[in-house]
């Protein structure tokens, strides 16, 4: 069993249990993008979006035009309007939305304003999910500058 496939188990035994734990959701989503089982991930997604229609909007409205990637860009699109009007999701939130999409120069920006409001998730980026950014140098910098190991 591979690190994804009992990251996978892990999250799944936590929601039954506690079937609104959010870091148990993020842990899920995050295992399923890194595994690319993206009908999972978006299945999950339409799950977590509940009741929000604009976002499960883009998601359909993305995911329908032009697969796994736009749908996460068109949601990334929404949440970053509603960041700019409310402050609402959070710039972290918004990043890995980015990530999910493989917008590398969104989430690098979006990461950048996470590090500037100090977010506190900022030290999750020491997990696997952000090795794609890893040898970018922006990256490299906001690690340092967070004293993250490279």
């Amino acid at each position: 069993m591979s690190c994804d496939d009992e990251a996978i188990a892990a999250a799944r035994a936590t929601l039954r249990i506690q079937p609104n734990a959010p870091v148990a959701w993020d842990g899920l989503c995050s295992a399923l993008f890194m595994k690319g089982m993206f009908e999972e991930a978006l299945a999950l997604n339409s799950e977590s979006i509940g009741g929000d229609r604009e976002l499960l909007e883009a998601l359909e409205q993305g995911y329908s035009e032009a697969g796994y990637s736009d749908a996460q860009n068109r949601i990334a699109e929404v949440m970053a309007r509603r960041y700019w009007e409310s402050g609402r999701p959070s710039a972290f939130e918004v990043a890995l939305t980015y990530l999910y999409a493989g917008e590398r120069g969104q989430t690098l920006e979006w990461l950048e304003r996470a590090y500037q409001a100090g977010d506190g998730n900022m030290p999750c980026l020491g997990l696997p999910i952000y090795d794609s950014m890893r040898a970018d140098p922006r990256f490299q910098d906001l690690l340092r500058r967070m004293n993250l190991p490279q």
